[in-house]
């Protein structure tokens, strides 16, 4: 999810909507997440330290071509989390 996020709202969405967002996603997921108190941007950013290759060199390596929607807003995320 992170990365999607990042790939898509980058530039688009104010910090307060980014962590709405994610909270919203703990929220419903919270039953089933072993740390639920670690948002999806955190676990991307220790997922990259420990292997020691930047959240963008992650995003780089995703076929974005697959999905990517230039009209993608930061609405369409947050309809899509409900």
């Amino acid at each position: 999810m992170a990365i999607t996020i990042k790939h898509f709202m980058d530039g688009q969405a104010s910090p307060n909507t980014l962590h709405s967002i994610e909270s919203d996603w703990l929220n419903r997921h919270r039953g089933r997440l072993q740390q639920d108190s670690r948002s999806p941007r955190l676990v991307l950013q220790a997922y990259a330290d420990n292997l020691q290759i930047s959240e963008d060199d992650i995003e780089y390596q995703l076929n974005w071509a697959a999905w990517d929607n230039d009209e993608t807003t930061v609405e369409d995320v947050a309809q899509s989390q409900e």
